[in-house]
């Protein structure tokens, strides 16, 4: 049977696509600005307001193409934020015309308001959101941005309410690895499902390479 099967097998041609493909893509992370409303003690990229590096819709729209293109499961729209760039309702959309199986945005969520959020939920993108305390203090500390932890709150509700998929990410480092209980218990008050509730290790890269990673160490 697996002789018959193997000979009945028509072999894919080997072309650009068959090759970087392999045997499968599954997830595509697309930054499409350095630039961010935050400015996250840890972060990897270095993002700030002050960054303006950024795709323009002819990158941007050409990575989407290559993207159907190889077969990817899930494309993620990151930054910086990725709300700030103006490109990325219109991403969303040429996202969902292509037949991109699952379509993500990771965002700190400030900007998730207005007419931007209204038209994303029409459009039905999964949100994947950063979050660091259950405790507005240090939750702003880590941002160094006042009142991020009340906005970030709302946009996830705002989220849930509307029916949206939502997951959360929370990277663990020195000043809130002792309120990962309570964070956990506040989010799922807030009604993300407790699977989509992710903790991390924080990375010594970007400005995390000046900060201390050492974990274990911990109570």
């Amino acid at each position: 049977q697996l002789r018959a099967a193997i000979q009945e097998c028509t072999p894919e041609p080997l072309t650009r696509g068959t090759v970087l493909r392999g045997s499968g893509w599954r997830q595509l992370f697309v930054e499409l600005t350095a630039k961010c409303n935050e400015r996250c003690v840890h972060c990897y990229a270095e993002s700030s307001p002050l960054r303006l590096e950024a795709l323009c819709w002819q990158e941007l729209s050409s990575v989407i193409k290559d993207a159907k293109a190889l077969g990817f499961d899930l494309v993620q729209l990151t930054g910086g934020d990725p709300l700030i760039s103006p490109h990325c309702v219109r991403a969303v959309e040429l996202l969902r015309e292509t037949g991109s199986p699952q379509v993500e945005i990771y965002t700190n969520g400030l900007a998730l308001s207005g007419t931007t959020y209204e038209r994303l939920r029409d459009l039905a993108p999964c949100f994947a959101f950063s979050f660091y305390s259950h405790d507005a203090e240090t939750h702003d500390a880590i941002t160094r941005t006042p009142g991020s932890h009340a906005r970030t709150t709302r946009a996830i509700r705002r989220a849930i309410d509307d029916g949206l998929k939502v997951r959360i990410g929370v990277i663990s480092m020195m000043q809130n690895l002792a309120d990962a209980s309570k964070t956990y218990d506040y989010l799922l008050k807030l009604g993300v499902a407790g699977d989509a509730i992710g903790f991390d290790r924080m990375r010594d890269v970007g400005r995390g390479d000046d900060m201390p990673v050492d974990l274990d160490a911990q109570p």
